[in-house]
């Protein structure tokens, strides 16, 4: 067997059913499977699972007892998955009919590799125009090491985990036990963290193969999964850190890949004081994650660090080892960076800058005088943030409250200045924007 295509489910068989029906619709150059995982869904259409059974008889079913989320789902698949390469497909996104001529072609070459990367597209709504996402420069067919992978100049905070986008070698992630875990979230941070680290060799090929629909319930785009002040979202964050640091512990090569697990380590910390900055005042919950985090800091703490003389790691792992959210909190949420002008300021403001990384600034501001309109992104738009209340918008034009200032948050000094440009060149004026980088 060639290919396995693993897809968990969750009420979504319809879409699901027109996946399976493309897939058999043309002559197949290779031999693949699939492997549904139903997730325990509300909707069960036993006239579209049937459907699906009689498509074809390379078709596996399996119905899980308990909702244990995609990670689960997923790990089940890998145990039962027979093809060289395992690909993991969403169960409501869409696959680019190149994908079967690319799967071929790199077949055809007879090249042995850990992973291959490929192209891919993504969209907000199945009726809007795509966007293509490619987190590397691509080269046809050529076998290269993990670490050219992330080569010089590679933007680490603009890569997304999206493991939709490889072709995985099934032996190397059983040999290495690369699995997702219990977790429901981050899963596939830690997945990718564990593949790029444990890899010796990766292809990347230029076709798109694959096309992802944003869903609104997404982390990304849509605060209401913090507003509910999960317990195991909090708890899946820090396991995922938990295994990114160890990860880096035992690297003994500063290399790109060494790189790369920094980052996500930074991200995730990051994301992870943010969080705990929204819940401040849920006191309870914040005791039971305090007890989680005080174990696997234990535990990380045991050994010490390989590379002990990288600062931007040391930091991050010391600050992971302190168990001290009012630490964390004034590392990334200082209020003496917030600039000085704007702080004196009376009016309406808004944030340019949508990401629950961004809240807690709203609610940690000292200036009562300064009004918070809402929050402005290109990208994430149209809906209601569950935390402050405001409308998420695309443009100044479409506040109800016109703001007087513009606050744009943004990691790289350089992205704020051409925003900053942006609203000059529309008429904005300069002395009633800020940046906060």
């Amino acid at each position: 067997m060639d290919l396995t295509i693993i897809i968990p489910i969750f009420n979504t068989w319809k879409n699901v059913y027109k996946i399976i029906k493309k897939l058999y619709f043309q002559n197949n150059l290779f031999s693949f499977e699939v492997i549904l995982i139903d997730d325990r869904s509300l909707i069960k259409p036993k006239y579209i699972i049937n459907k699906i059974k009689k498509l074809n008889k390379n078709i596996k079913i399996i119905f899980l007892k308990n909702n244990s989320g995609p990670g689960i789902a997923r790990d089940k698949g890998i145990k039962k998955a027979k093809g060289d390469y395992i690909w993991f497909v969403d169960s409501d996104d869409l696959l680019k009919n190149e994908w079967k001529k690319a799967f071929e072609k790199f077949r055809n070459k007879k090249i042995k590799t850990d992973f291959i990367i490929f192209q891919s597209t993504i969209r907000k709504k199945i009726d809007e125009s795509s966007i293509e996402q490619n987190n590397f420069d691509v080269t046809f067919n050529k076998k290269i090491s993990v670490n050219t992978l992330f080569q010089k100049g590679f933007d680490f905070e603009k890569f997304n985990s999206t493991i939709w986008q490889f072709w995985f070698n099934r032996t190397f992630l059983k040999k290495n036990k690369i699995f997702f875990g219990k977790k429901t979230n981050f899963e596939d941070v830690t997945f990718l963290s564990n593949v790029f680290y444990y890899s010796k060799n990766c292809i990347r090929i230029p076709e798109i193969c694959y096309e992802h629909i944003r869903k609104k319930g997404s982390l990304s785009s849509n605060i209401k999964i913090i507003r509910k002040t999960n317990l195991n979202f909090c708890y899946d964050i820090l396991n995922s850190l938990y295994v990114i640091l160890k990860l880096i512990k035992i690297s003994k090569k500063k290399n790109n890949v060494y790189k790369f697990l920094i980052s996500r380590a930074s991200r995730n910390l990051f994301g992870f004081t943010s969080i705990l900055a929204i819940m401040q005042n849920s006191e309870n919950m914040l005791k039971k994650i305090k007890i989680k985090w005080r174990k696997l800091s234990l535990n990380l703490s045991q050994q010490k660090p390989t590379n002990s003389k990288n600062t931007n790691f040391l930091d991050i792992y010391y600050l992971f080892l302190s168990n001290s959210f009012h630490i964390l909190f004034n590392y990334f949420y200082n209020k003496k960076i917030l600039p000085k002008k704007f702080l004196i300021k009376k009016g309406k403001y808004a944030i340019h800058c949508y990401s629950f990384l961004s809240i807690p600034w709203v609610l940690n501001i000292p200036n009562k005088n300064l009004k918070f309109v809402g929050f402005i992104d290109s990208f994430e738009n149209g809906f209601t943030d569950r935390i402050t209340g405001k409308k998420v918008v695309s443009s100044l034009g479409k506040f109800k409250q016109k703001p007087d200032y513009i606050l744009v948050i943004n990691r790289k000094k350089k992205i704020c200045n051409n925003i900053k440009k942006n609203y000059i060149f529309n008429g904005f004026s300069k002395k009633d924007i800020f940046l906060l980088n």
